[in-house]
C-alpha cells in the first residue's frame, strides 16, 4: 500500500520498540492502510506484539538530499 518505505533508525530509548518504520502512503490509500494497521494490531495482541500507526507525518523525510524542486504531486500523506 505504501509507495516508500524507511527505517527510523534507533529506538529512541525504548527497549520494547522492536522496529520503527515511516511509509508513504498515497492519500487514495491512506484509510487502507490503517485499517491494515488495525487488524495486524488485533491480530498480533493477545502474542504481546502492539502494532501501532501515528500520523501522518510531513512527508519530508522521503525528499532526496541535495534534490532540487518539485514535481508538484501532494497525493501522498
Amino acid at each position: 500500500m505504501a509507495s516508500r518505505w524507511r527505517t527510523i533508525p534507533g529506538r529512541r530509548g525504548r527497549t520494547n520498540v522492536v522496529s520503527n518504520r515511516s511509509y508513504l502512503v498515497p492519500r487514495a490509500r491512506a484509510e487502507s492502510f490503517r485499517a491494515e494497521v488495525d487488524s495486524l494490531d488485533r491480530t498480533f495482541a493477545a502474542s504481546g506484539v502492539r502494532v501501532r500507526l501515528t500520523g501522518p507525518w510531513p512527508p519530508y523525510s522521503f525528499a532526496d538530499p541535495g534534490s532540487e524542486g518539485s514535481d508538484g504531486d501532494d497525493s501522498n500523506v
